[in-house]
Formats: structure tokens, sequence, C-alpha cells
């Protein structure tokens, strides 16, 4: 019986690159590698599937002339083909000079490969290669149009975003746009936010992470995001160098009644402050769009932690929240305690709103220590929504395990992530596999995993327990397969 191997596009043998994998026999690999590519039948599969071949390798130099690879790439016959492996075309770690940016833009122009997903990825460019390359990904517009292009850590000099911007002014398809780790300062985002505004109408998601925005950019984009920006539904300007003028102005972009339909922001690794902080709660109080703010590693403190939550007290749509690695200690436990016991059932009743609230909480690498814990199991004990809790790293000692234990044997809905606790396990096992067992039969899948001083949620396979870096006792490994075979 013939064997078989899966060819992915790889434009250089050790590089990984994208998608769609192209299978067939081993002896016909054998029996293409002796075809000639000068005096080609552009009807013969065995032909495409041998270009492919080459092209995968990165060997450009025994393609067929330019007219006739245009024929065999833009050939109805091989559509299904090409489609296949071309649709989503990922580029990494590879130099493109001019003659490989003429094969890439016959594949990029040719309706039958239908490339709509383009990756770049930490490759060099000759200025030719640029050239030719942005110029036919401009004119993709005209035809069917990019969905996605994923343009990163090119080092894009301050000259080259000139090129980049001819590329935006014409995608009125173009969805998701990442432009990270470019190094990107503010006058370059400027001219970058000028072409979005104009010439991508459709894009909503935007990622501008590990660049160099500081406070003109983030200030640039807020302006984008009161006017043209509106639609925009995804933003990541995580470790920007953004400091608390910055994070106002992004903060008061989101205020409802500039019409922002943001649902994710990403302002990880930057400094906000008390500042910004302050700023988002008072954005977050009207907003009724935003389902998820990521904000670690901001220097929040506790004074910045208790105006966010004092702001989140009438947000009901906010759903997940990040604040890990702000400084918190005890202080941020204890509003955050009060946010959840304001958004109780009897509460939001009163209030006149449904039991809504964040529903992932993520508080590591703060300083808690027993007290916090105590103060958020207290808290926890009237919440009727928050399900996911990722408390890693925390410094807390048995008063803090104890709480946990209280806590787990009252309730089931709370999915709570612990790590690096030495005496959570001895403490709590017997609450662990019985908050398991319930947790099980509450939500069937995902499956909640526990592991020594971890609970941790599992939406993995079967073969995936277990792989985390201290494996689950044999007892507890059983309890959970058996629950899967029962709910399979």
């Amino acid at each position: 019986m013939e064997a078989y191997m899966s060819v992915l596009f790889n434009m250089k043998g050790t590089s990984r690159h994208s998608r769609g994998p192209l299978v067939f026999g081993r002896r016909e690999s054998t029996r293409l590698a002796n075809i000639s590519l000068v005096d080609v039948n552009v009807d013969d599969e065995s032909v495409v599937r041998r270009v492919i071949q080459q092209i995968s390798m990165g060997d450009f130099a025994h393609l067929p002339p330019m007219s006739v690879l245009k024929r065999l790439l833009q050939s109805e016959r091989h559509s299904a083909i090409l489609q296949k492996v071309y649709r989503h075309l990922s580029l990494s770690n590879l130099s493109i000079d001019g003659t490989t940016a003429r094969v890439l833009s016959v594949i990029l122009l040719s309706p039958q490969c239908c490339c709509q997903y383009v990756h770049i990825h930490r490759c060099s460019f000759t200025e030719q290669g640029r050239n030719i390359l942005f110029s036919a990904l401009s004119v993709m517009a005209a035809t069917l149009g990019l969905v996605e292009l994923n343009y990163t850590q090119i080092g894009v000099s301050d000259r080259n975003y000139y090129t980049l911007t001819d590329v935006l002014l014409q995608q009125s398809y173009l969805h998701t746009l990442n432009l990270s780790n470019n190094a990107m300062v503010p006058k370059s985002a400027e001219r970058l936010i000028e072409a979005i505004s104009s010439g991508c109408p459709s894009l909503r998601v935007l990622d501008l992470s590990g660049n160099l925005l500081r406070t003109d950019g983030a200030q640039i984009i807020a302006r984008y995001l009161i006017s043209k920006g509106r639609n925009l539904e995804s933003l990541n300007v995580s470790g920007n160098q953004i400091p608390s003028e910055g994070g106002v102005a992004l903060a008061n972009s989101l205020s409802a009644r500039f019409g922002s339909k943001l649902k994710v922001l990403n302002v990880g690794m930057n400094q906000f402050e008390l500042a910004g902080s302050e700023a988002l709660g008072h954005a977050l109080a009207e907003n009724r769009h935003l389902e998820q703010l990521v904000i670690p590693q901001n220097n929040i403190l506790n004074n910045g932690c208790g105006l966010l939550f004092e702001g989140l007290r009438s947000n009901n749509t906010l759903l997940s929240i990040d604040i890990s690695g702000n400084l918190l200690t005890h202080i941020s436990a204890r509003s955050v305690s009060s946010y959840m016991t304001s958004r109780s059932s009897a509460s939001s009743t009163r209030l006149g709103f449904d039991a809504m609230g964040i529903r992932t909480l993520n508080m590591s690498a703060n300083s808690l220590g027993d007290e916090g814990i105590a103060a958020l199991c207290s808290g926890f004990q009237s919440n009727s929504h928050l399900v996911h809790l990722f408390l890693d790293n925390v410094e807390a000692a048995d008063p803090g395990v104890e709480s946990v234990r209280q806590l787990l044997q009252t309730t089931a809905k709370i999915d709570m992530c612990f790590d690096r606790w030495s005496t959570v396990w001895d403490k709590a096992e017997r609450a662990f596999i019985a908050n398991t067992m319930r947790a099980i039969d509450r939500y069937k899948a995902p499956l909640l995993m526990v592991a020594r001083g971890r609970i941790l949620l599992c939406q993995y396979k079967r073969q995936r327990i277990g792989s985390s870096t201290q494996r689950l006792p044999e007892e507890i490994c059983l309890v959970i397969l058996s629950a899967l075979d029962k709910h399979a």
C-alpha cells in the first residue's frame, strides 16, 4: 500500500509556514522531481503539484518562465488544489528579493489561489522585492481583497511605512490587521491611522502591540476610536510605553457618548497608574460594549484598583478582566470582594438589572496574602456570575488555603487556578475532588482539571490531561477520565 506524505507551504526547508496540507504519494513525489518545468503542460495536475512543491522549498530558480507560471497558477482546472494551499499565505524568516516577490505576486493576484489571509513574519526585503510585493497587495483590493494582514517583526523603517500605507488605502474587505513588534513611532502611527481611516472601513481587529506609541501614539489611536474607528471590536496596544496621560486618552475614547463598539481592549505592560485606571473606571461605568479588559503590569496599585472596580459596579457587559502584576495587596482584594457582593443576585434585582458581571478574573502575581484571599472568598459566597478565578503566585499560606477549602465545600460554580501553593493539596484535597465531581455534573464540558496545587480549566482532549508541569496524582486522573467517559 502506497505511503502518503503531507506537504505544507514552506518557503524554506527549515522554517514553518502556512497552512493547507497537500497530500500525495511518495512515489508520485519522486516522479515529480524528474519533471522539467521549462516546457510544461499547464493542464497537467502533476505539474502544478510539482510547482507548489518547488515554491514550498524556496526553489525559485527551477520554476517555469513567468508567463507559463501565470497560466499554471491561474488555470481554473487547478483551483481546488491552489485554494487549499494558498488561501492562507504565511511567510516567515524569508529573504524576499525581486524574483521571489514576482512569484508571490502571481499567487496573490491569482483568482484561483483565492489568497485572503497573508501573514508576513520576520522577513527581510530588498527594495525591489518590497515594492513588487506591496504593489500586488494593493492591487488585490480591486479583485478579491485581503481579509487578514499579519505584518509582524519586520523592523519597518519610518520611510518604509509609506509603502505599507499605500497597501492599506484600498483594503475595503480587511477585517484583521496585525502590525505588532515593528518599532512603530507616533509619526508612523499617524500615517497608518490616516490610511486605515480612509481605506479600511471593515476593519474589526487591530494589533499594534510591542511598538513605541507612547503618549502621542495613544492619543492618535484614541482619536481614531472616537471618529473613524467606532466599529473596531478588538484593540491591542500592550507594551507600547504608554504613560498615564496616554492611558487617560484611550480610556476616554470608551465613553458611551462616542459610540465605540470595542469589545476587547489589551493595554498590558504600560504605565496607566492611578490616573489611567481612574479614567477607565469612569468610562466603563457607562460603557455598554467592552467585554474583555486586559491591564496587567500597569502599576495601578490599590487606589487604582478601587477606582476601577467602583466604576464597574454599574457596568453590565464586562465579562473578563486581567489585573495581574499590578502591586495589589489585600486592600484591592477587599475592593473586588465589595464589587462581587454588590453584584449578587439580590443586589442586582434591587438596582434594576440582571445579575450579570465579571465571569473571569485574573489577580495573579499580586501580594494578596491570606487576608486578601479570605476577603475574595467572602465576596464569592454571594457571587452569582464569576466562573474563572486565576490566583497564581499570590503569597498565601495555611490561613488562605483554609479560606479556599471552605469556599470549595460550599460552591461548585467557581473554577480557580492556583499555582505555586505548596500547601494547597494537603489542606484541600478532598474538597477539590468533591468540587471537581460537582463541576463535571454541572458543566459536562469544559472539565475542571485538578492538579497538585492547581485547579485549572481544561478544554483540551483527554491526551492533554496531566501535561502541566506538575502531573496529576493517579487517583485524580482516574476520577477525571471516568467522568469524561461518562459524559462522552
